[in-house]
């Protein structure tokens, strides 16, 4: 029997995406209302056939079983043979090898695996089984993670054995502090040495001391314990009494004497070191004499966990739609690579980002790496990365640091919300948002794999109805995403009817409450990417991949409930209320979004933008909204770090307004020394600027270079004829001077692929390259930002979010207007 490889990638799912078999008839029959199948895993060796048999159960009622939550893999390459109820059954490499892992030598194993307990042929039974989901993994009585098998490059050993470290410490710290009681605690200590050693500090502080009410033989009892780990060492360890506690877990009912034992990772010379020192109490000297070495990671060590981390992460597992329902549904949850498992809830307080844990709880990422002290951040990246192991020539630690991280860790927090019951108001547009770069084959399911959440947690009638009712494999992806667009849109209506803003949601009792705009989906991408599925422009496509966010770095909503959302669907046309502003009748090139070394943020195009559209306008008295040229020109430079001189907002600022405003007086103070500076060194060569200077500066940094590197080519076309046009001396004169540094580089790193726009009126404002002109700026309901429309006869099409400079505050004059109270109506989009 051929042995199964570990899967590199992909990320089919077995529901949607089925392996073809020729004989389901001899092994599935038709499933009664509310039943379910699942398996018995029979028990074998590994090179033993792998058999399973199906039974049909009740799903209110299943008995205990274990759900599998796995990557199925190819369906059609490297298949594995086994048989189900006796008939032969292909199954993906990637099951084949949790199946293998996950059977006992001599017992059965009852689990719900969905490639093999739902008859994938049958899209009645998918679409029912699905919409069962949520009981499914939330009556198992534990949810298996499996990630796949290991890497032998990676130390994977190294992260699970850390989660166990940390966790067993927490455990015993905690238990250490518990108040006196009946349960006795006892410390194992492996070396006559050590033993010695924590007996002199004990004796310190006195003798343990027993409840008041023990039974009179206790102290015998315990005596006759101790004496006798001595006869027994070394075959097990020394035993040492430490104190009584009262321990909840530990049933004393039917126990004459309650005994719980505390067995530290020791480390000698540790605990050597720390008895010389001081301590107020006993406790206070074992918390810190046991704690383990994984607490003291060299570099080299912190190094070998990222890695492992970091390799654990960037599976195809973190990256499947399936999974995100399946962990938080879960009662309990193991995560298991290879022969190594560790409770999901222990993985995530060792590597996740919640900062609300145990105080004995030491986060690899938030105090070995210092997650989110920047300067310690990287700081531990430059000790750690030379160290790293990268599988399949991997440089960079990308996974960590990136969105299988954001995924593991969201995860994570809704899991602990919904222990808590605070998912009640949630809906579908906040689950699309949490998770908007998870895979799937059947891009339905990016929507059916998250409704099993809200039929599980939502409080609310209309998501509840939704959420009962849209999983149908026999609908295409167009109409599945135009019914879950149409949905968001009539939740959104409701808000409005209650007299909410997105800003102002309700909250039950301290439940996440989460509604989204339609539109905010788009924030999210450089363009409406529609066209696949033939979708409206105004509705998502979900399987599209996602950008971050554009313009809102600062998180700014002044302007959302200006125009109260009047939104309703007809056919394939949203009708919502909004104005129309102005028309575009100027795009630039694609500006640049970060500031690269090789221009040095000299703002090369930006100086010839600002001469073409406010100088030379100007000079040709060409009126705008702005007024005069001081205007102007603060409006053009405002919009060109889109009013975020600073960077992102923190996540503990939740004001909604603008308030940056000296940083933006320093900004705009610095645009017009600098800015007269280059018009003064460059004079009638100005134009020339834009392509000239990064090639002088290029030439410039060749100074500095040794001498047996070559310099930087300058052999565009265009560059040379423009120094044949330039006098030699005056070409000399501009490569002796220094271009002035421009403070941008926090806001524009932010900035997504843009270009910059002015309107009829005159407006500023950043847009998405697929801007034209002739394209029309308005203002839609309940949104924060001006959105770009493209006129079709009577309806538009959705263009794209944009950022204009007088259209984002509330303040702003236009809202003052007659035009703003005479324009709205109601706007066509399809």
């Amino acid at each position: 029997m051929k042995q199964p490889k570990e899967l590199e990638d992909g990320t089919a799912h077995a529901k949607t995406v089925q392996v073809a078999q020729d004989n389901t008839e001899d092994i599935y029959t038709v499933l009664p209302p509310h039943h379910i199948r699942v398996l018995d895993l029979l028990p074998g060796s590994e090179l033993d056939l792998i058999e399973v048999q199906l039974s049909v159960v009740q799903a209110a009622a299943p008995g205990a079983y274990k759900a599998l939550s796995y990557v199925c893999g190819s369906t059609t390459e490297d298949l594995y043979l086994i048989l189900c109820n006796g008939s032969e059954f292909m199954i993906t490499s990637n099951l084949y090898a949790a199946l293998i892992r996950f059977r006992h030598p001599t017992e059965t194993q009852r689990l719900w695996v969905d490639a093999i307990c739902i008859h994938q042929g049958s899209i009645s039974e998918r679409s029912q089984q699905v919409r069962m989901m949520s009981q499914i993994y939330h009556r198992a009585e534990e949810v298996l993670l499996w990630l796949g098998n290991d890497d032998p490059d990676i130390n994977v050993k190294r992260a699970f054995e850390l989660v166990h470290t940390r966790e067993d410490y927490v455990i015993q710290c905690t238990s250490l502090d518990r108040p006196p009681g009946s349960t006795v605690v006892l410390l194992h200590i492996p070396d006559p040495d050590l033993f010695d050693i924590i007996a002199e500090v004990q004796q310190r502080f006195g003798p343990p001391t027993f409840p008041s009410d023990h039974h009179l033989s206790l102290p015998q009892v315990i005596e006759g314990l101790l004496s006798q780990s001595w006869i027994d060492y070394p075959e097990s360890p020394l035993l040492m009494h430490i104190g009584c506690r009262h321990i909840e877990e530990i049933d004393t009912s039917n126990v004459q004497v309650p005994i719980l034992g505390l067995a530290p990772d020791w480390d000698i010379d540790h605990v050597r070191r720390v008895a010389s020192e001081s301590f107020a109490t006993f406790v206070d000297f074992l918390k810190e004499a046991t704690k383990p070495a994984e607490l003291r990671l060299s570099d080299k060590e912190a190094a070998e966990v990222f890695s492992a981390v970091d390799y654990l992460l960037g599976k195809p597992y973190f990256q499947r739609a399936w999974i995100v329902q399946e962990i938080i549904l879960a009662r309990k949850a193991t995560l298991v690579c290879g022969k190594h498992e560790a409770d999901f809830q222990g993985f995530k307080d060792v590597f996740g980002f919640d900062q609300h844990q145990s105080e004995y709880m030491q986060n690899f990422s938030l105090d070995d790496f210092k997650y989110f002290d920047v300067q310690g951040n990287w700081q531990k990246l430059e000790a750690t990365i030379p160290l790293m192991t990268h599988p399949q020539g991997q440089v960079f630690p990308l996974s960590y640091l990136a969105e299988p991280h954001h995924v593991f860790n969201q995860m994570a927090y809704l899991r602990y919300k919904a222990q808590e019951e605070k998912l009640g108001l949630f809906d579908i547009g906040a689950l699309l948002e949490d998770f908007p770069q998870q895979k799937s084959t059947d891009p339905r399911d990016l929507i059916f794999s998250l409704v099993g959440i809200l039929q599980k947690f939502s409080k609310r009638p209309n998501v509840l109805e939704w959420a009962e009712s849209c999983v149908d494999y026999s609908l295409d992806v167009r109409e599945v995403y135009l019914r879950t667009a149409k949905h968001l849109v009539e939740l959104a209506h409701d808000l409005r009817l209650n007299g909410y803003t997105y800003a102002e949601q309700p909250r039950d009792g301290g439940s996440l409450s989460v509604s989204h705009h339609i539109l905010d989906f788009f924030a999210k991408t450089t363009e409406p990417l529609s066209e696949q599925f033939n979708l409206p422009t105004w509705v998502p496509n979900w399987s599209a991949s996602t950008e971050t966010t554009v313009f809102d770095t600062r998180r700014i909503r002044e302007t959302e409930g200006l125009i109260p959302f009047d939104g309703k669907v007809q056919g394939d046309s949203l009708l919502i209320s909004g104005c129309i502003v102005d028309e575009v009748t100027f795009c630039s090139e694609i500006l640049p979004s970060e500031i690269s070394k090789r221009h040095n943020g000299h703002m090369f195009q930006e100086v010839d933008l600002c001469d073409m559209l406010v100088e030379k306008e100007h000079e040709k008295r060409t009126r705008s909204v702005y007024g005069g040229f001081d205007a102007q020109f603060e409006g053009f430079w405002r919009t060109i770090i889109a009013d975020n001189p600073i960077g992102i907002k923190p996540f503990s600022d939740h004001t909604y307004h603008f308030k940056e405003h000296d940083e933006v007086n320093e900004w705009l103070a610095q645009c017009q020394v600098n800015y007269r500076r280059v018009r003064q060194t460059w004079g009638n060569e100005l134009k020339y600027r834009p392509m000239l200077g990064p090639a002088l500066a290029r030439v410039q940094c060749d100074y500095t270079r040794p001498r047996n590197v070559p310099p930087a080519p300058v052999d565009d076309d265009k560059i040379q004829n423009i120094l044949g046009s330039i006098d030699k001396i005056r070409l000399l004169e501009l490569l002796e001077q220094d271009e002035p540094q421009w403070r941008s580089q926090e806001a524009r790193c932010e900035l997504s692929t843009h270009v910059l726009i002015k309107t009829k009126q005159g407006y500023f404002g950043l847009a998405p390259p697929s801007i034209q002109r002739g394209d029309i700026v308005a203002h839609l309901a309940a949104c924060v930002n001006p959105w770009y429309l493209r006129r079709q006869g009577q309806h538009y099409t959705l263009v794209g979010k944009g950022w204009v400079h007088g259209l984002m505050y509330k303040a702003d004059a236009f809202y003052r207007s007659e035009a703003f109270r005479d324009n709205c109506g109601r706007i066509e989009l399809r």
